[in-house]
């Protein structure tokens, strides 16, 4: 099967499945809003940074609770957050980072902060899971710990030397196309504020609200393309 062949047959297997979950062209910021509730104290202080293309801005928990999402220029070493949900029980995130953009579209607001995020939109991921399901493999990783990418070693091959260099070269080269897909972010996220921002920090809220006088499908199909062109 060549690239244009899996292409052909990703696009139409998951066209449906797309359209079913989420419609393109039914997205505002009002109803985005009305999904993601958790968003509304959020969303208007948040900001690309055009240097390194990352979020940033005051994160308000519904705790009551606020800290300052760094972007990726920022060198200061924090302590975790420490997010307190009740009095016994106070969780840490993996990394301090409640939000991210969509590592495929770049036209969406993730919620972040967990090695079980995922890097994708519930348009994109559902592509990408489509995509993987079809060709029988991970080929692209949906986020960052390597169990949510079908990379693993079982407690009974600990011990197995060829179960070990397998999982090794798995591993190394689901960290290696993770690595692709941020580097795919990177650029999506470039074009994304050339076109859609302006001033020296790009408000997400700005990004979200001019995305709605483009054709959606036509960019995120653009994006999807792109994406698998430097996985496959």
């Amino acid at each position: 099967m060549t690239k244009t062949d899996i292409y052909i047959r990703f696009m139409q297997q998951s066209r449906y499945d797309c359209h079913g979950i989420y419609g393109f062209k039914e997205m505002t910021v009002k109803t985005f809003m009305k999904e993601h509730p958790e968003l509304e104290h959020n969303l208007k202080s948040l900001v690309v940074c055009r240097n390194c293309l990352q979020l940033k801005g005051t994160i308000h928990f519904t705790s009551g609770q606020s800290f300052e999402q760094k972007c990726g220029c920022s060198t200061e070493r924090e302590e975790k957050w420490q997010i307190k949900v009740t009095d016994t029980y106070k969780p840490t995130l993996d990394f301090n980072k409640a939000y991210e953009m969509c590592y495929c579209c770049g036209l969406e607001v993730l919620p972040s902060g967990s090695r079980w995020s995922l890097f994708f939109c519930q348009n994109c991921n559902t592509w990408v899971r489509n995509f993987n399901e079809l060709v029988g493999a991970c080929i692209v990783p949906i986020g960052r710990h390597s169990l949510m990418n079908q990379a693993g070693l079982g407690g009974q091959e600990a011990n197995n030397k060829a179960a070990i260099k397998q999982f090794t070269k798995q591993l190394k080269g689901t960290f290696n196309r993770i690595d692709v897909v941020y580097t795919h972010k990177q650029q999506v996220m470039k074009q994304n504020l050339d076109l859609l921002a302006e001033g020296k920090e790009a408000r997400v809220i700005d990004i979200l609200k001019k995305s709605q006088g483009m054709d959606l499908e036509e960019r995120k199909t653009e994006a999807y393309l792109k994406l698998l062109g430097m996985l496959v």
